[in-house]
């Protein structure tokens, strides 16, 4: 029994740090709470795990968003055809997705603080939903982050500025036979930005080291019943997962360069990414 609950340690131990390996971007969760803060926050909350990045050191979120596509399932995907009732389906289904992974996750830790003890917390329960809770910290610094190296303005078909709550309900990507145009302003480094981004780095890693200092000492627990643990972690942060990516797919597929070539029933989108102090006349294309 005692070498069951070992190696039951051991694999929960290992938990946060398998987890930030399929675990959502906190820079792709930044860009998408700029356009959908809703859906983004119901990732940040169903993935307990932040993928890391090096200390004091952040993704530029114009590069990330300006990435080309790689080849693969992402690249093929293209809703902008389908119908208005498979589109709304879809959305639906993003939001029941995300909401059944923030209930598994909030479930599953609770479950785990209140049937086994923490070794170095025996009269405590909350540890293992705490440390699931507080991987939005890290999310929100990131969404911050963003706010305050780049402007996202988003326009609809009619040609004025979208507002907050038509993009939080409109799939990206979805849009077809309209004329989209976003514009990517930088804006000037700040010492603000800077210690926000290198607090969300930061954060991560010691939301990692947490997480491994609470499974690796749980006690009264059985091997099996640990990859039962997992398995539901695991689930909950791949469906995020997926979520934002095909989202983040969405989002780079409507910034692109503008084709004149095209009829007049061709999708297009303009990007205009230039230092805020710089007149727009003189802005690169």
């Amino acid at each position: 029994m005692k070498s069951n609950m070992g190696a039951a340690g051991v694999l929960l131990g290992l938990l946060p740090t398998i987890l930030s390996l399929v675990g959502p971007d906190a820079a792709e969760t930044g860009l998408l709470a700029q356009r959908r803060p809703f859906l983004a926050s119901l990732i940040a909350l169903g993935s307990p795990v932040v993928s890391p990045h090096r200390m004091f050191m952040s993704n530029d979120p114009v590069e990330v968003l300006l990435s080309k596509k790689k080849p693969g399932v992402w690249s093929l995907i293209d809703i902008r055809n389908l119908g208005s009732k498979q589109k709304l389906g879809i959305l639906v289904t993003e939001y029941l997705l995300a909401a059944a992974a923030v209930a598994d996750i909030i479930h599953n830790s609770w479950q785990l603080g209140v049937q086994t003890l923490c070794s170095f917390s025996t009269e405590t329960t909350y540890h293992p939903l705490v440390w699931a809770l507080t991987a939005v910290v890290a999310n929100l610094a990131s969404a911050v982050a963003t706010r305050l190296r780049i402007a996202i303005t988003e326009y609809n078909e009619h040609g004025h500025r979208s507002r907050t709550l038509w993009r939080e309900f409109q799939l990206s990507g979805a849009t077809s036979r309209v004329s989209i145009s976003i514009i990517l302003t930088r804006k000037p480094e700040s010492y603000l930005a800077a210690f926000v981004a290198w607090f969300t780095s930061t954060s991560t890693i010691m939301h990692v080291i947490y997480g491994t200092i609470t499974f690796s000492t749980v006690v009264f627990i059985s091997t099996e019943d640990a990859l039962g643990v997992v398995a539901r972690y695991l689930m909950s942060t791949l469906v995020c997962r997926i979520i934002l990516n095909f989202e983040m797919s969405g989002m780079r597929a409507m910034v692109r360069e503008d084709d004149n070539t095209g009829g007049d029933n061709q999708e297009r989108a303009m990007v205009d990414v230039r230092p805020v102090h710089m007149p727009r006349s003189q802005a690169v294309p």
